[in-house]
């Protein structure tokens, strides 16, 4: 049997020495995006007029050491970077054609997202539960008070500041709501980017719920803001933390986009085969890898058996379980003791429930059935939409290639069902 990693991109960070005294700064950046590939870390993307174009790191090059220190993963090489501050050296070796280089560039100052002439963009931070966290808001140029939106994105610990790729489907949301006079924010998790605090890695699951619901908090209380129209935009497994924010503060609807609507570990059993179907893989071989993956997540996720002691136990657990590790166990348990029907049941607001034809992590029947259970409680408060085309990442795909970085007919749909549950409209 197969297995299918997620690769994940790298922006460098920084956590200033003066936390939460001072005004956040802007973090480190060095430049480089990267992919696990064979246990080599290699460098796939050098960002333009960055510290790492500058000193001459080339796409290609194997990643050996960064500041004497083997990253094991892109997580490993974004925690060095972040115990920088801009314009100190950092010394890099990598391989390149059979002969090693070691590189000192001077990391720089991440740069802002840019205003546009229908929106202005604006840095802030807020306090909460042991951290300060960065808050990037678009607020149109338009005057006067405008619904908003607070995006939850998904589990993984990686920056969505990202001024440099615009191109992600958070950052576009963004920009197309605000185009329609619609205030966003989003906002970096304690310990990535410029939010000071607790390592996301180390944070568990209520206390990012914690997080985003004083985020929610804060939205409202911006005088550019329509109180009565606050809605929460969550991302796959965000998904699951939106309903639960908003209903603590009230907010007016949530729209969820590749997410889960069943408990946890049911859905890690049913996506793991559909995954492996759509892989083409046979039969008899998804059914008795279906069986490791029930086996090992029963001990890891519900039981709450130690991870080493799960693999112990059974050697077969080990490269599923594995790529859990990013996140505390805390975390995963108390997901996993989330009842997600329950969350969706006790919200009473209105709901919509996208997904993406081409998203092979969420499945099509979670997204109908988080729509079949508000209705059932809550009459005609929740729809569900299919988006053709569209992959996870909200990506437009061409048949199995990627056609452009974001489908502009998620944030359309998504304004034009705000509009309607704004005036009413049926």
């Amino acid at each position: 049997m197969k297995t299918y990693w997620l690769i994940f991109s790298l922006w460098g960070m920084v956590i200033g020495e003066n936390a939460f005294t001072q005004k956040l700064s802007r973090r480190a950046l060095l430049g480089v995006e990267t992919e696990n590939k064979e246990n080599k870390l290699l460098i796939t993307r050098i960002l333009p007029q960055t510290a790492a174009a500058k000193a001459g790191l080339q796409v290609g090059d194997e990643i050996l050491t960064l500041e004497g220190i083997k990253p094991a993963n892109q997580m490993d090489l974004a925690k060095i970077v972040r115990s920088k501050s801009p314009r100190e050296e950092i010394s890099v070796v990598v391989r390149r054609n059979q002969q090693i280089f070691t590189l000192k560039p001077i990391l720089e100052e991440t740069p802002q997202e840019n205003s546009t002439a229908y929106f202005k963009v604006l840095y802030d931070e807020f306090p909460t539960q042991d951290a300060v966290l960065r808050t990037i808001i678009t607020s149109p140029i338009k005057t006067g008070k405008h619904p908003a939106v607070l995006f939850v994105q998904g589990v993984a610990c990686f920056p969505i500041d990202t001024p440099f790729d615009t191109t992600y489907g958070h950052v576009q949301i963004a920009r197309q709501l605000s185009r329609h006079n619609i205030v966003t924010m989003r906002v970096e998790k304690s310990g990535v980017g410029d939010s000071q605090g607790i390592d996301c890695e180390k944070m568990d699951w209520q206390t990012e719920i914690k997080h985003f619901s004083d985020a929610l908090k804060i939205l409202q209380s911006y005088p550019f803001v329509d109180k009565d129209n606050i809605f929460v935009i969550g991302h796959s497994l965000g998904g699951v933390i939106a309903p639960i924010v908003a209903k603590r503060e009230k907010a007016k609807g949530v729209v969820v986009f590749g997410t889960i609507g069943q408990n946890w570990v049911n859905y890690l059993i049913d996506s793991r085969r559909h995954i492996a179907l759509q892989k083409g893989e046979d039969w008899e071989d998804v059914e008795e890898w279906t069986k490791t993956v029930t086996d090992c997540s029963v001990r890891f996720f519900i039981q709450k058996q130690n991870m080493d002691s799960v693999i112990k136990q059974n050697p077969d657990c080990k490269d599923f379980l594995r790529r859990f590790a990013f996140r505390t166990p805390a975390y995963w348990h108390q997901l996993t003791d989330a009842n997600i029907a329950q969350i969706w049941k006790e919200y009473d607001g209105f709901v919509l429930s996208l997904w993406g034809e081409q998203d092979r992590a969420a499945l099509e029947k979670e997204h109908q059935l988080i729509a079949e259970i508000v209705n059932k409680h809550h009459p005609r408060k929740a729809t569900f939409l299919k988006i053709s085309r569209t992959d996870h990442r909200m990506a437009l795909q061409n048949g199995e290639q990627r056609e452009k970085d974001f489908n502009p007919q998620v944030a359309e749909t998504i304004y034009e069902w705000i509009q309607k549950v704004k005036t009413g409209v049926e």
